[in-house]
């Protein structure tokens, strides 16, 4: 019997081979159902760790982290806003008043409503901040007052032992002053607790 007739243009099957997918595409898929695997089970292990460390928190009867930093947010808004306005509004009443010293230079009325305006500023930002207490930016917000309460408690110290007149205002905003500085610090210190032993990891609470 005769072969059966092809047409010319008609093309071959592609060989079995070529249906696989390649070498490489098979490693790829490998490696990215491993680092996925992984990922989700690190996630899980880090969820175990921040409910059982919320757990021993609670047994404990300690206060959250949270609720402290929110705390010292919203202290130092309202203290600072009351101070931000003055300056700004009423240069010569506030310096006089807490330095007995009066505000005679025009330059100097400028460089108090400025301080002013930093103060306003850093209210601001503690204001917002205290519902995100968790949050690097809150910590960065805390370590700057870190750094500006106890400079601003040395600045008025210096004063108030240079000026004999100074009286009971200037003396109670350098207490209060290190008083937050010192809360600060608290803060910062506890900020990164350690887990129990066999974890290896630090959480921030």
């Amino acid at each position: 019997a005769p072969p059966p007739s092809t047409s010319p243009g008609a093309a071959d099957p592609p060989p079995a081979s070529s249906l696989r997918p390649a070498p490489y595409w098979t490693f790829v898929q490998s490696a990215l159902r491993r680092v996925l695997r992984r990922a989700i089970l690190r996630n899980h292990s880090l969820g175990d760790d921040h409910r059982q460390y919320a757990a021993d928190r609670g047994r404990s009867g300690c206060r959250p982290a949270g609720e402290t930093v929110k705390h010292l947010l919203v202290v130092t808004a309202v203290m600072e806003l009351g101070g931000g306005l003055a300056l700004v509004c009423f240069p010569a009443v506030a310096v006089d008043f807490l330095l007995h010293s009066p505000l005679a230079a025009p330059a100097a009325v400028t460089l108090a409503r400025v301080a002013g305006a930093a103060l306003l500023a850093l209210a601001v930002a503690c204001w917002f901040a205290r519902h995100d207490a968790h949050s690097l930016a809150a910590r960065g917000v805390i370590k700057a007052m870190a750094v500006y309460n106890p400079g601003a408690a040395v600045v008025l110290a210096i004063a108030g032992l240079q000026s004999p007149p100074a009286g009971v205002a200037l003396w109670s905003a350098v207490v209060i002053h290190t008083v937050m500085a010192a809360w600060c610090v608290g803060v910062l210190l506890r900020g990164q607790p350690r887990l129990p032993k066999g974890n290896g990891r630090t959480v921030t609470p």
